[in-house]
């Protein structure tokens, strides 16, 4: 709150003064008037702080400030490129009224925001929680006095959490995770802080946006060799006694000696084992109402300011069977490695899970204490570009952390030589299991050359040394981090370092004037579909092209008029690309138009497409392959040979 304060004062004190524009403006005539609005209601928010930036537009000759030559509504709607480019004007509060007004503006882009305790941030073209906003353009002497902000307001869930008994279970962590798309499947990620019950097995998560969620009482465990917790203890890290079981001064966890591991989970997530059963007993994951499994749980639906209450979960605790095993490789650095264990079929959950985790010992060796019956993969890297960090918290304030060893990079400071990976399926059922084996393999690599195809002169070595390249996993559970690689001075890539997985190639700003057009790869565009990391991959063909293929145009209501409250999409037309493609294919876009209804969209691969201006309201999931089927229905046709720069003339429609 210290922030807007100050930003208000500021403003009480420049009002009377000469305010500084965008270089080379003059002009101060221009004149914005709005309100802020509850997106829920419709009711006007008063008290909310209205923060106001400027871009200026392109300087013409002689460096004044120009407004663009192409007509408002083509220009695409851009925040400004940094903060040398803006001009940050005083704060203000709305009126009661919800109403606000900024005068002697110079011609410029502008961006606004609102915000207000109790509300989610609003932004002038935003009109969907999480939204895309859109830049007001401004001419010199312009009045724009119909400036609409929608505000949401969060929402919360809360619910009992009991346990096989029907007793309320106490300091048991619980998640919500929200809905979206990513590449055309429905996908969960944990949002906003976890709650914890109270004594009453009560809790309450507040602060969600406006969506869809799933709801769980979160169960990962962490072990450590005991003998390494020892050695901690011993060098000053914990006064414990090993086998002591308190609560942990991160919150919310508990420690136990389990054979000769520490086992940590949740302060309640260790369950009474059966008279006749000496495995340990667990409560795992469990997702509302009273699943394990997220594909059956049930999916709660939360508007502005909702406050969904009764959201209780029912647990009950699961047999576990011990797994021990060793980490080998090529080298002897095996110790001090962090392992997790994940599910066989993480790639189709909707959810990343992880289970449990744990380091090995100086020798490689590791156990999992307490792992609930199922299907597993066993996953281990050694050479992270950034340290992988596993903390385990042995008792009262004590915690020992380990970590993944660090990597060495190549001279020229992109990838890793030295990374080393391991990943084993293994089903975990009546035994206990002591001689799992993983095994260290080097890390793959993906190397091939750059072809320009074009009219234009070949970029400079030196230049092409400057694009950026990111081989990335194409899996959004995946917890390989993306991989950097690079061109050499004679167009030649190199990324090294990589796991065994699904990858995409990702080419960054191309060289002025030219446009990435294909990374191919044994017949496939591995920049768009996924490569199937299994090898080396070697002899991919990364082209560049001078001719740049885009849609531009306008988006009109019925009535003719500019629709400024639109989103264009623009999606293939092969059907089976709609659940195989990439989470950022290239041909999967979207544009926010500009609030006088032009958007532009490219560089783009040419084929065939669908093409249609919907209203922003009804674009949130238009990924998901149930949408795109229902949104090619009122779609047009649209083909793009290599070069084409069409320009549409496009009507807002309704998906029914």
């Amino acid at each position: 709150m210290l922030k807007p304060v100050w930003m208000i004062v500021i403003g009480l004190s420049a009002a009377a003064g000469q305010q500084p524009g965008p270089a080379g403006s003059d002009s101060r005539t221009g004149l914005i008037v709005g309100q802020v609005l509850d997106g829920g209601s419709g009711r006007p928010v008063g008290g909310a702080l209205i923060e106001i930036v400027a871009a200026p537009f392109a300087s013409g000759a002689g460096g004044s400030a120009t407004t663009p030559s192409l007509p408002a509504a083509f220009l695409p709607s851009v925040l400004p490129r940094g903060p040398f480019d803006a001009e940050w004007f005083p704060a203000m509060l709305t009126g009661s009224d919800g109403r606000f007004v900024i005068r002697r503006l110079p011609a410029a882009r502008y961006t606004i925001t609102a915000a207000k305790p109790g509300y989610l941030a609003g932004a002038y073209g935003r009109r969907r929680p999480g939204g895309a906003s859109q830049v007001l353009l401004l001419g010199d002497g312009q009045k724009s006095g119909a400036v609409r902000i929608f505000m949401w307001r969060p929402a919360s869930i809360s619910g009992v959490v009991i346990d096989e008994a029907g007793e309320p279970v106490v300091g048991i962590q619980i998640r919500a995770m929200r809905r979206g798309i990513v590449a055309g499947q429905r996908r969960f990620a944990y949002t906003g802080a976890p709650g914890w019950t109270d004594d009453r097995g009560m809790y309450r998560i507040a602060g969600l946006t406006p969506g869809d969620y799933l709801v769980a009482a979160v169960s990962t465990q962490v072990s450590v060799p005991a003998s390494t917790a020892l050695e901690m203890r011993q060098g000053g890290g914990s006064s414990m006694a090993i086998g002591e079981i308190g609560a942990s001064a991160a919150g919310g966890a508990s420690s136990i000696r389990v054979a000769d591991s520490i086992l940590t989970l949740g302060r309640s997530a260790i369950g009474p084992a059966p008279s006749s059963d000496a495995h340990v007993y667990v409560y795992p994951t469990t997702f509302h109402p009273n699943t394990s499994n997220p594909v059956r749980a049930a999916v709660l639906t939360v508007g502005s300011g909702d406050e969904r209450e009764g959201i209780d979960l029912h647990i009950r605790p699961v047999a576990t069977r011990r797994v021990s095993g060793v980490l080998g490789g090529a080298d002897s650095q095996v110790g001090g490695i962090a392992i997790r264990v994940v599910p066989e079929d993480v790639e189709d959950s909707p959810i990343d899970l992880e289970v449990a985790s744990t380091v090995t010992s100086r020798t490689g060796t590791f156990t999992f204490p307490a792992l609930p019956v199922g299907h597993y993969l066993f996953q281990a890297i050694r050479g992270l570009p950034v340290a992988s960090t596993t903390t385990v918290h042995t008792g009262s304030g004590g915690s020992f952390s380990a970590i993944g060893t660090p990597g060495t990079r190549t001279p020229f400071g992109y990838g890793l030589t030295s990374i080393w990976w391991a990943s084993v399926p293994l089903a975990v059922g009546r035994d206990d299991i002591d001689n799992l084996s993983l095994r260290l393999l080097p890390g793959l690599r993906v190397t091939g050359r750059a072809e320009f195809e074009g009219t234009r002169q070949k970029p400079a070595g030196v230049r092409l040394m400057q694009v950026p390249v990111v081989v990335e996993p194409a899996s959004e559970t995946s917890r390989v981090p993306a991989t950097p690689g690079r061109f050499d001075s004679a167009g030649q890539l190199t990324a090294y370092g990589l796991p065994a997985g699904k990858y995409v190639l990702r080419i960054g700003a191309p060289p002025q004037g030219w446009y990435v057009k294909s990374a191919v790869y044994n017949g496939r565009d591995v920049s768009d579909a996924p490569l199937e990391l299994e090898a080396d991959a070697l002899g991919v063909i990364v082209t560049f092209t001078d001719r740049l293929t885009e849609i531009s145009g306008t988006v009109r209501k019925a009535t003719g008029s500019g629709d400024g409250d639109a989103t264009v999409l623009v999606f293939p037309s092969d059907t089976q690309a709609w659940t195989t493609w990439n989470m950022n294919s290239k041909r999967f876009r979207s544009a926010r138009v500009t609030p006088a209804g032009g958007f532009q969209i490219g560089p783009i691969p040419p084929g065939d497409y669908y093409v249609v201006a919907v209203p922003e309201e009804q674009s949130a999931d238009w990924q998901d392959a149930s949408m795109l089927d229902a949104i090619s229905r009122v779609a047009a046709p649209l083909t793009l040979s290599e070069g084409d720069k069409k320009t549409l003339d496009l009507r807002t429609r309704e998906i029914r």
